[in-house]
């Protein structure tokens, strides 16, 4: 007798919680990519920017974002692809991947599945080594791979369930990790779909106004510099255009020891949320930053990112509603 399994809310989140808990706490792993469909409204079926697109046939009931996960509904006994875009993991290594796949509703056949795949360096595709094969009534589980090093990287998730009336697969949480190389600092970039960004970033000396938001997701500052004192206060400001009544979230990470990562203690500042302005203040800007004592001396990297919604950016996302600008910081020692 098969067993109906329903796919529980409460352990996915304590899935994605450790999740995120493993994300912040490592030293050396940061997020290049990730989609957990939360800004995507019922029934969208590629993401915003192609981040991901999907591939359906004819006569299935539907295979689409569904209550912030993507669900397939009957797809008729047919195979239905997902697949994000080409992502760019050059500048890292040992990559690791991970998927929550799960059954919403239904009692599933041997011949149903979802099955994840990657492709790297625009090979063949390979199933996850772990949990990427998922048929029949599996339970909720997370299908991951590691280890992986290259230039490019696309994950794709081949689903087909029955003709039932209530046989739904689903999957959510897709992240893409990395270590950053040495001497490289991650990518990062929004994109030009619309005008949200940063219009003005003023630290000590700095002072650039940027209004034209739109000609690209990435800016690249760095020739712009400001010496900085250790244990200093200097204040932080950041101007942001939401494009309208919309929310965009600023924050800025300045890597004081010199390491090339963002995600060191210390490194992040909250500049603070804004809604319905044109070139206005977040609601902590101006903030006042002290450099830290133990900053290392010489030049280093500072990144501004703003990105449309109540979700914070992080140091190293891609293709969202947003933009990123990066300077140079001096940190010169305080003499008495």
């Amino acid at each position: 007798m098969k067993i109906m399994y329903f796919k529980p809310q409460t352990l996915r989140k304590i899935l994605s919680g450790i999740l995120f808990f493993i994300a912040i706490n490592s030293f050396s792993q940061v997020t290049i990519w990730s989609e957990d469909f939360s800004t995507y409204v019922d029934g969208t079926t590629v993401g915003t920017g192609n981040k991901w697109t999907v591939t359906t046939t004819a006569g299935i009931n539907y295979f689409e974002v569904r209550n912030s996960e993507f669900d397939a509904k009957n797809t008729n006994a047919s195979e239905q692809i997902f697949a994000t875009e080409v992502i760019d993991i050059s500048a890292y290594s040992n990559i690791n991947l991970s998927v929550d796949v799960f059954i919403v509703a239904g009692v599933m056949e041997p011949s149903d599945y979802v099955n994840v795949y990657y492709k790297l360096d625009g090979g063949s595709e390979t199933l996850f080594s772990t949990n990427g094969a998922n048929s029949d009534d599996f339970p909720s589980r997370t299908a991951s791979q590691s280890g992986l090093n290259g230039s490019t990287l696309q994950i794709i998730i081949r689903v087909k369930d029955g003709t039932g009336s209530a046989e739904i697969y689903g999957f959510d949480n897709i992240l893409v990790q990395g270590t950053t190389n040495a001497g490289v600092y991650c990518p990062a970039s929004g994109n030009t779909a619309y005008n949200t960004g940063v219009s003005l970033v003023n630290f000590n000396t700095i002072n650039n106004a940027d209004t034209n938001n739109t000609n690209t997701g990435y800016e690249d500052f760095t020739a712009i510099s400001t010496d900085v004192t250790q244990s200093l206060a200097y204040n932080l400001t950041v101007h942001v255009n939401t494009d309208g009544n919309y929310l965009a979230q600023a924050i800025v990470w300045i890597d004081w020891n010199q390491n090339n990562s963002f995600n060191d203690p210390g490194e992040r500042y909250d500049m603070g949320d804004a809604t319905n302005v044109v070139d206005g203040n977040p609601s902590n800007s101006p903030l006042s930053i002290t450099i830290p004592s133990s900053a290392s001396l010489g030049s280093t990297r500072m990144r501004v990112i703003v990105k449309f919604g109540s979700a914070d950016p992080t140091p190293c996302e891609a293709n969202y509603d947003g933009e990123v600008e990066d300077y140079s910081i001096n940190v010169v020692a305080n003499v008495p």
